[in-house]
């Protein structure tokens, strides 16, 4: 989550402030999978990145927020015609 990523880049920094390091040339990357859905997703199932394209906007950019430098997305499908469903709903999230 957005909030695990801050808490981990936090712990990294002071870990390499200790040693007297900073955070150049350090780069906080996150792999995560996507399902873009037509109707929000409720409840405490919910993971960022999936449901509708207003909360993975939302999602992308608590992640941009909480430190996450480099992005890599995975869009969740069972076959190559949802894959393509899934990276056209990708397309049409607003850029935060």
């Amino acid at each position: 989550s957005p909030d695990d990523v801050a808490r981990v880049k936090a712990r990294i920094a002071d870990l390499r402030s200790r040693a007297g390091l900073d955070m150049s040339g350090y780069t906080i990357s996150l792999r995560a999978g996507m399902d873009a859905t037509d109707q929000p997703m409720t409840g405490a199932g919910r993971t960022p990145l999936r449901g509708s394209l207003d909360q993975i906007a939302a999602d992308l950019q608590a992640y941009s927020d909480s430190g996450v430098d480099y992005l890599v997305i995975e869009p969740r499908a069972g076959s190559a015609d949802q894959f393509v469903a899934q990276l056209e709903r990708f397309q049409q999230v607003e850029k935060p």
